[in-house]
């Protein structure tokens, strides 16, 4: 990836790669850049950004270069335990080196971890891995003290992913039911399966370390038989549940799998996000297949392989937890695909590698169908990595975006906001070390009010709203909504009253109103948001936002992608089932700080639209009134602002600053 993009003018600043490509990374360096600066923070994530924090603090490299670089080490870990395992059940090293590489750099495990997406996913599946592979190792040797691989595998989990209790208990519970089902007379079992439960149990490190050293050391010198153990280990398996929440089943499958996640405040009802959060929204199956195993093909082969191996080798049942969270991404969202393509890869070649063994097959065609499995694999992973690298890995901000943030760090303090949607939260924290009232990964009631600020068509009103809920936000107890009503109770008399008056006796902080040129992709999703009414939690009618390429242009039309084109005789633009009257079409040409306007009138009423040639290219943007008179609009496409709410900093093609007076 980087050298397909060394040479990018979206991917390089100062002859150095741009290295915030996903919001997480921007989180953790922003954590662990108050971490070097002696700065205190509340964070609930403390391995991942201790990690960044020593590798700049004892390495010499830069924390952009951590960031960037780091992926590409520890993502690239995954091949040990998957070759562990691997070593298990094959007997060639080069089927093994085979499924190793084949697991680690391509499918969907590349899109959670090229360079640049410092993300837990760098870790998140080696460490499910490590756990798996002491498991299989305690089954296979019937010795108990492998399962301390997989009691530290799953502590440094929990430690490591802020969401990793579900499959973490999942799949200690899943090693328990396999033992009783399996070895319900079998002492080490219940020995391992003691140590693995004591070893997830929320305690102090210091209680959990010495217990465990007690029971290991217990367990090694103690033989009795095993209805003894049996007992043991019936009481810690009550403490575990007594200890650990199991609720968390509950909650994420709710969240992901239902979508059921909803926020309200008293009487007051909002749009769920992860009806819209991109990592949620749920795959269709060619792209599921593709990100699991790269094609159709080898995908049913793999499942075949995994039915075939358990089977043949009873004890890779344990695996099946990892297996169905990757095959769930159907239903909860991409994020959850890159558990499976290990599991699925072992399996794929364990299909054909036993029946080669057991048709006894010349070493000479073994190695033959050896190296054209892995071609084929290599082929489809190769078309996945350029693809990610070439199509979708690109910085969150670009170069001129984040030389216009530097310079606002220079003149802004960390008390300071920037308003902003929530795409955009924690790469501001990380460039500017200002605060946002939502980020990436606080959505709750505020969505509303930063989309009212936004799609209202009134400056002054934008303006009361951005003071009042962001100086509520400084003495955040939940959101700033919830803040306000605390001391106002009616809050549609609070949004009324805002229209013409600014609540806001005492001001403390500055304020940013910012809008990169990538915000306009979400603008209909950002609307979303505040088009309901809160107090039944319904949405109002839908108004008209459409985004289109520009593909061809006749004297009679101009062509549009999803089927929509312009009639220049009748004056109307067309979808595939209505036609509108065009009121105005406006001509944008921008570029860096010029902006030029023409305005061509049609109709006394109807659609305004938008020819606008920017940093993205040629786009039309077709709207109706109440998008067009928005805040964002007028201010994003036409520089129209008003100088007694709002002061302008910058105004280019990629960003558009202002200060909030």
């Amino acid at each position: 990836m980087a050298y397909q993009t060394y040479d990018s003018p979206w991917h390089i600043l100062n002859k150095e790669f741009l290295s915030i490509l996903s919001p997480d990374a921007a989180l953790y360096g922003y954590y662990a850049k108050l971490l070097l600066a002696g700065l205190p923070h509340t964070s609930d994530v403390n391995l991942i950004e201790f990690v960044i924090y020593y590798l700049v603090k004892y390495t010499p490299f830069t924390i952009d270069q951590v960031l960037y670089f780091g992926p590409a080490f520890f993502a690239s870990l995954v091949v040990i335990p998957t070759m562990l395992i691997a070593k298990i059940y094959f007997d060639s090293r080069l089927v093994i080196v085979a499924i190793g590489i084949s697991s680690s750099i391509g499918f969907g495990y590349y899109s959670r971890t090229y360079l640049g997406y410092f993300d837990t996913d760098v870790l998140n599946t080696f460490f499910p891995l490590m756990a798996l592979f002491g498991m299989i190792l305690t089954i296979k040797t019937n010795n108990f003290r492998y399962i301390l691989i997989s009691g530290i595998a799953s502590y440094l989990y929990l430690a490591w992913y802020h969401s990793s209790e579900p499959l973490v208990y999942g799949m200690v519970g899943w090693f328990i039911v396999y033992g009783v089902v399996f070895h319900f007379k079998n002492s080490e079992i219940y020995k391992a399966s003691i140590v693995l439960a004591l070893s997830i149990v929320p305690i102090d490190f210091e209680y959990q370390l010495a217990l465990l050293a007690i029971v290991f050391i217990f367990f090694h010198f103690l033989s009795i038989n095993y209805k003894y153990f049996l007992a043991l280990f019936l009481v810690a398996l009550g403490f575990a549940l007594y200890k650990i929440d199991i609720g968390q089943f509950a909650f994420h499958a709710n969240r992901y799998l239902f979508k059921g996640e909803t926020f309200s405040s008293g009487n007051y009802n909002f749009l769920s996000p992860m009806q819209l959060v991109a990592e949620a929204i749920t795959v269709d199956y060619k792209e599921a297949i593709q990100l699991l195993a790269g094609n159709t093909f080898i995908f049913v082969l793999s499942v075949i392989g995994y039915v075939y191996m358990i089977v043949k080798k009873r004890e890779f049942i344990l695996a099946l937890p990892l297996l169905v969270l990757g095959l769930v991404s159907l239903k909860a969202g991409l994020r959850f695909h890159i558990y499976g393509v290990s599991v699925l890869m072992i399996s794929f070649w364990f299909l054909f590698y036993d029946r080669l063994v057991h048709y006894q097959t010349k070493k000479i065609y073994l190695y033959g169908v050896i190296i054209l499995l892995f071609a084929c694999i290599s082929f489809e992973n190769y078309k996945s990595v350029k693809y990610w690298n070439t199509q979708v890995a690109i910085p969150v901000f670009t170069p001129t975006q984040v030389q216009v943030l530097n310079q606002l760090k220079k003149i802004g303090s960390p008390k300071d906001h920037i308003v902003t949607w929530w795409d955009y939260g924690w790469p501001l924290w990380y460039y500017t070390q200002m605060k946002t009232l939502i980020d990436n990964g606080r959505h709750h009631q505020d969505n509303y009010i930063v989309s009212k600020i936004f799609l209202t068509n009134s400056q002054k009103e934008s303006n009361h709203l951005i003071h009042l809920f962001y100086e509520a936000s400084n003495n955040l107890r939940g959101s700033a909504f919830q803040t306000v009503q605390r001391k106002h109770k009616d809050m549609q008399k609070v949004f009324e009253t805002l229209k013409t008056k600014d609540m806001t006796k005492k001001k403390t902080s500055q304020k940013y109103l910012f809008i990169p040129f990538q915000m306009i992709k979400t603008l209909y999703t950002i609307y979303n948001f505040s088009n309901l009414d809160i107090k039944t939690g319904k949405a109002y009618s839908k108004n008209i936002f459409w985004e289109k390429d520009i593909l061809k242009e006749d004297n009679n039309a101009i062509y549009l992608s999803g089927g929509h084109s312009i009639d220049k005789r009748k004056g109307t633009y067309k979808t595939s089932t209505n036609e509108f009257f065009i009121k105005n079409i406006y001509q944008i040409k921008q570029k860096g700080v010029i902006n030029k306007i023409t305005k061509n009138k049609g109709h006394k009423n109807g659609l305004e639209l938008i020819m606008y040639d920017g940093v993205m290219g040629k786009k039309l943007y077709t709207m109706d009134k109440k998008f067009f008179n928005s805040v964002f609009i007028q201010m994003f496409f036409f520089d129209n602002y008003d100088k007694k709410y709002f002061e302008k900093m910058i105004t280019t093609d990629q960003i558009k600053l202002f200060r909030v007076k």
